[in-house]
């Protein structure tokens, strides 16, 4: 499950798709330009490259850069060597990249080469394995744990699922068939990292076994950890099933963002993501720029992900595009955990925005843009230990406007100028659903208070469904 980036944030953005044939040891013919250089990369442009689907910044050697903070980044973990032997990427039309790559494969690292070839500008899984290449000079164990490997770390935007119905039946299936090392591979590498540490890991990397033996891969594995792999194996899956998630490690290595509500540099090259701060209980503010929706993920890859449902609103009435101006108010889960997000944000504020009664909390002030086109206000809790609560919040809206809702979303979800919900004119949007009655609901500038109806976790229900609550809010109908 190699994963793919979007056209969005291609470093961040992830679809979990199997690529295969990753790091074959071919000697293909990588066409390509060399457009730029820099400390740790060489960057070659196939001639028949599309590059104006690319961001202006990313175009020629923009990419450089955005390699060079992914190297930044997991340089803090694996520790690869200054002065080494640079990195070839190669941006290549995907036609051009899977005749290179052979066996189907879209992307793919050259094995001792240190030669990528990617139709993506940065591609975390292919980088893993030419780092794990420095980090671990020589080394070449079997494709379960180098694959493992290059899945255990990155920092992605979307929930990373490895369904247990598709486990091995065995570690001995696993380490021998090939076909759990994406995604059983990344469980266990990870799971060894987070329990033996990164810098031993890379010590057992390096002289991991070469061959799909068993015997020789369980003896190995033995005498390196002190443990049995019939023991790793059980608590791995046991870890797994105690947290139902397991998604790839961030070294969350940038620096928190202000929450003086100043504003940001949200260029994803020089931000990829941004760690967030403890927030001590307190509610964070976040605005993003347009067409943007709002991800929050574990450092560690255990706590869950939950993203906004801004998704939905391509599915509204109203709404031309996703949205012009995207805030959400966010209530952190209070376990000690580091989070961060993938979303381009431009301003982070903190404060008691989000309470349990109407009229307590901060108001938060919207951005003055945020009612002349389109702008989605998103309210999220840690639904996993609050959910079947109402929860409120209060934005100082900068005009007059309208609060779209849809048939079929958001009936939890209801707003009123005072606290006074389900009372002559603050009618819950939820009465609104009748396909004979206005689907908004008028609102002037000042004060507004939003009510979420925080639904509970059903058993066995996935978390969160949904993670948070929307409204928009814009001057123009159709």
């Amino acid at each position: 499950m190699a994963p793919r980036p979007s056209g969005r944030r291609c470093a961040c953005l992830a679809w979990l798709a199997l690529v295969a044939g990753c790091g074959l040891p071919a000697s293909p013919d990588l066409t390509g330009t060399l457009v730029g250089e820099s400390a740790h990369f060489r960057l070659f442009v196939d001639p028949d490259f599309d590059a104006s689907r690319l961001p202006a910044d990313l175009q020629g050697a923009g990419s450089l850069d955005w390699l060079e903070s992914d190297w930044t980044d997991k340089q803090t973990m694996l520790k690869m060597p200054e002065g080494a032997r640079k990195i070839d990427y190669h941006l290549m039309t995907s036609a051009h990249t899977v005749a290179a790559c052979g066996g189907g494969a879209d992307s793919c690292e050259l094995r001792a080469t240190l030669q990528i070839a990617s139709d993506a500008p940065v591609f975390q899984h292919e980088l893993m394995h030419a780092y794990m290449q420095l980090a671990a000079p020589g080394a070449d164990p079997i494709s379960f744990i180098t694959e493992g490997t290059a899945q255990a770390i990155g920092c992605y935007s979307l929930p990373w699922k490895v369904d247990p119905r598709e486990d091995a039946s065995s570690w001995q299936e696993a380490v021998t068939s090939g076909l759990y090392d994406y995604g059983e591979g990344g469980v266990f590498v990870r799971y060894l990292i987070r329990t033996q540490g990164i810098d031993a890991f890379v010590r057992y990397y390096q002289q991991a076994p070469q061959r799909r033996d068993p015997a020789l891969f369980a003896t190995n594995f033995s005498a390196f950890w002190n443990m049995t792999i019939d023991d790793a194996w059980a608590a791995m899956h046991a870890a797994r099933r105690a947290t139902g998630t397991d998604a790839p490690i961030c070294p969350c290595s940038w620096p928190t963002p202000p929450t003086d509500g100043q504003p940001l540099d949200s260029n994803p090259i020089t931000h990829p993501y941004w760690p967030l701060p403890d927030t001590g209980g307190a509610s964070l503010a976040l605005t993003a720029p347009s067409a943007e929706f709002f991800d929050f993920a574990d450092c560690d890859g255990v706590a869950p992900y939950f993203e906004s449902n801004f998704a939905e609103l391509q599915t509204t009435n109203f709404a031309p595009s996703l949205t012009d101006v995207a805030v959400a108010i966010v209530q952190l889960p209070s376990d000690g955990r580091r989070r961060y997000t993938t979303t381009p944000i431009s301003t982070a504020a903190l404060g008691a925005y989000i309470t349990d009664s109407c009229g307590e909390g901060v108001p938060y002030p919207l951005p003055a843009d945020f009612v002349t086109g389109w702008g989605a206000l998103s309210v999220m809790v840690d639904q996993a230990s609050i959910g079947g609560v109402t929860k409120y919040a209060q934005v100082q809206l900068p005009s007059s406007g309208v609060v779209a809702a849809d048939v079929g979303l958001n009936t939890d979800v209801d707003v009123c100028d005072s606290c006074a919900f389900d009372q002559g004119s603050c009618v819950a949007t939820a009465a609104l659903m009748d396909p004979l009655a206005p689907l908004y609901t008028r609102v002037r500038p000042g004060p507004v208070n939003v009510r979420w109806k925080v639904p509970p976790v059903a058993p066995g229900g996935a978390f969160p469904d949904p993670a948070g609550a929307w409204i928009q809010v814009t001057t123009i109908l159709k």
